[in-house]
């Protein structure tokens, strides 16, 4: 059976009778990039962090607690080698690999071998604005005494919407390291995401299954040649957690996401191949929904991580990487099989 597929333009255009709405509730506690065509809301208090893009008649995209944004009233978390997790989602920027979050520090002893949580200063610290316009922000983080390293993030909002971010990792460290950028942005559960893989594509899964009998894990599919992920499933009846770790090694580093008629797509600017942090993947998909009984709520989201290039850094050197984002209209089809053919022709068109 044919599909037949409506492609939107690039640049988009106010559907009739949606009200352009420039500031929401909770935005003017953020720094905001503005054109015709996206809204980009940067949070540099806490981590330098990414926390709205919209269109300006738009659902944010990005998962994110406006509550927090107002670091009067809500006090980011003080900067110590024993600081825990924080949830304030939206986009932000570690240092891959992972296991080696902890080693390489003497600060907090007892965290040496742990994976999590990563360290408070690049994600919660407050970042220096070096320089900024109604359409990019260049932000510095402070200093890292658990990795020796410091982030620069180049924020660039462009005429048709799409977003340019750029990220440099110095080690400011006496001694050499080896360190990958590495992206991560959160978007909401109810979300559709496709990431385009072909048949050379490996797809590793860790599941956290201590406690197995009160947790399940997230399954994934394969369909018309994307992964995905089932859209928003809930937790099973006596359950706490349905989880899922996903390392894919696709062609290309690119992935979209779907709420209705919003379409927000995500692919890497840097140029493969480079090599990948050791125990990572050059894409890598984490998707969670956990009940907090102490909170008495439940938290969910998927995390679309990119992996910059692996390099060993010698005092003064950096590495560095680049992504680019886009909203794009998409005329929702109720005929299965829409998504991935729209994806299918925009991707050439739009990405290289």
């Amino acid at each position: 059976m044919a599909i037949s597929v409506t492609l939107g333009p690039v640049t988009g255009c106010k559907p009739p009778g949606i009200k352009v709405e420039r500031n929401r509730a909770g935005e003017e506690h953020l720094l905001l990039l503005k054109n015709s065509q996206a809204i980009v809301g940067v949070l540099p208090q806490v981590g330098g962090r990414t926390v709205v893009y919209r269109r300006p008649w738009g659902k944010n995209m990005l998962l994110a607690i406006p509550e927090k944004w107002n670091t009067q009233t809500a006090q980011p978390p003080e900067l110590s080698p024993t600081t825990g997790w924080h949830p304030y989602y939206g986009h932000t920027v570690w240092l891959g690999p992972q296991h080696e979050w902890w080693n390489h520090q003497m600060l907090n002893p007892k965290k040496k071998g742990h994976k999590w949580p990563p360290e408070a200063w690049l994600v919660y610290g407050a970042y220096e604005i070096l320089e900024k316009s109604d359409i990019h922000v260049v932000m510095r983080s402070p200093e890292s005494p658990i990795y020796g390293m410091q982030l620069t993030k180049t924020i660039r909002l462009l005429p048709d919407g799409r977003v340019d971010h750029h990220v440099s990792a110095k080690n400011i460290s006496s001694k050499t390291q080896s360190w990958g950028i590495w992206s991560n942005t959160r978007v909401p559960i109810r979300h559709q995401i496709y990431l385009p893989i072909d048949s050379e594509t490996k797809v590793r899964a860790e599941f956290e299954n201590q406690n197995a009998l009160e947790r399940t894990m997230y399954p994934y599919r394969v369909t018309n040649g994307f992964f995905t992920l089932p859209k928003n499933l809930p937790l099973p009846n006596g359950q706490i957690s349905r989880s899922a770790k996903y390392y894919l090694t696709p062609p290309k580093q690119w992935v979209a996401s779907i709420y209705g008629l919003d379409l927000f797509v995500k692919w890497a600017k840097t140029p493969k191949p480079f090599p990948i942090a050791p125990k990572q993947s050059s894409v890598e998909i984490y998707v969670g929904r956990y009940l907090r009984p102490k909170l008495n709520q439940i938290e969910s989201m998927i995390e679309l991580e990119f992996h910059g290039p692996y390099e060993t850094l010698e005092p003064g050197e950096s590495t560095e990487y680049e992504e680019a984002w886009q909203l794009v209209d998409y005329q929702q089809q109720n005929i299965q099989g829409a998504e991935t053919e729209f994806l299918k022709d925009w991707i050439p068109r739009n990405t290289n």
